[in-house]
């Protein structure tokens, strides 16, 4: 008999002769073999490239390797050209050519680290925290502009090349949920001409929020976030805004249990909450979570300045007839006493459509505005 990839080694028993074989040998049982047996080509495809034809003598009966796993393709058995499977360690008796193709089945982890690619940019560095993620993590990304510039543009975009939302900190860092796959990160950074008085370069002295932002920025109540922008138009968090009431009341000491499985002990928050929860200023979306990242809507942001309004005993009696605004009954019942007393102190007003917009996300921008009548109007 010929074998054209390697010789046959012989055994006393198919017993002694599969206690020897390896990974993909076949095993072939030729005690049943009549003499003077036709021949026949058996080829055995492993289905990566390879194969290994074998001639075998009509009659014999071949035992059906099993082959390893390759990393997550598992091997689950064979199939010949008829299309009947096999599985590994099966006996066949040859009685014509055949050819044998090894299946395979690819079963990925159950939820494995994607990796996080920074791309080429200048004048600035990123950094991502971690650098590889699980979908679903929380990623970090820390920009540093060089001396004398600042971040213009941050992108995230997923292995089909679709934006992936980027939220920006009040720290200067941004975040984005990790998506099913692998995510580039794009950064781009100008040069600052001159150092400006407020000090943010997005910030121009016609904008509508101008002096409002100033103010902010003058009672360090809000900062910037990072490379001298303001970010007006972006959004607020839930977090970022009791942040700035803590730093309102002078940032007292607390102490005590978080009330919220979702707040950690030791981030920049986590003093902030504790002080508005211990001071009904705040009430978490459940009876455990407060979802310090999710977005401010304009109703939670009302009602939380009210919250801090009753909390200092400034009066809160003004209330507004809201009727005039065509979206009024999309007001959450607990956020209409504030949204009353809001409109009621000029503290919020319509936008220009007419509408109060409730669950509309209030920006930076309006933020800093709404502090600025708040103080000026209220806190007196």
């Amino acid at each position: 008999m010929n074998n054209t990839v390697a010789p046959y080694s012989y055994y006393a028993s198919v017993a002694a002769a599969q206690a020897a074989a390896q990974s993909g040998d076949v095993v072939t049982d030729l005690s049943t073999v009549a003499e003077n047996a036709k021949e026949f080509i058996v080829v055995f495809d492993y289905g990566d490239g390879t194969k290994k034809e074998l001639t075998m003598p009509e009659g014999a009966n071949a035992s059906l390797p099993s082959l390893n796993d390759r990393g997550y393709n598992h091997f689950v058995g064979w199939t010949d050209q008829a299309g009947k499977h096999y599985d590994g360690g099966d006996t066949v008796t040859i009685t014509a050519n055949t050819t044998f193709t090894a299946q395979w089945s690819y079963i990925p982890p159950a939820n494995p680290n994607y990796r996080i690619t920074i791309g080429d940019m200048e004048n600035g560095t990123v950094t991502a925290n971690p650098t590889a993620a699980k979908a679903g993590a929380t990623v970090t990304l820390t920009p540093v502009p060089d001396e004398d510039y600042a971040l213009s543009t941050l992108t995230v975009t997923d292995r089909f090349g679709d934006a992936v939302r980027v939220t920006e900190q009040a720290d200067g860092t941004y975040t984005f949920p990790m998506p099913n796959g692998q995510v580039t990160v794009n950064a781009t950074f100008v040069e600052t001409e001159e150092p400006v008085a407020e000090p943010f370069i997005d910030v121009a002295e016609g904008d509508w929020f101008y002096d409002a932002v100033v103010y902010a920025y003058q009672n360090e109540l809000m900062d910037g976030v990072g490379g001298n922008r303001f970010a007006p138009n972006s959004e607020t968090t839930r977090a970022q805004l009791v942040t700035i009431l803590y730093r309102l009341e002078g940032e007292p000491a607390v102490s005590g249990d978080l009330p919220f499985t979702d707040v950690e002990a030791g981030i920049w928050y986590t003093d902030a909450i504790l002080w508005a929860a211990q001071n009904n200023i705040v009430n978490g979306v459940s009876d455990t979570e407060f979802a310090p990242g999710d977005d401010l809507t304009r109703q939670q942001l009302v009602t939380i300045l009210y919250r801090y309004a009753e909390a200092k005993g400034y009066d809160v009696s003004a209330s507004a007839d809201l009727s005039g605004y065509p979206d009024a009954g999309q007001v959450q019942d607990y956020a209409q006493p504030a949204m009353a007393w809001a409109v009621a102190e000029n503290i919020i007003q319509g936008m220009e459509d007419g509408t109060l917009k409730p669950a509309g996300n209030a920006s930076r921008a309006q933020i800093a505005t709404i502090l600025m009548r708040f103080c000026e109007d209220v806190a007196q």
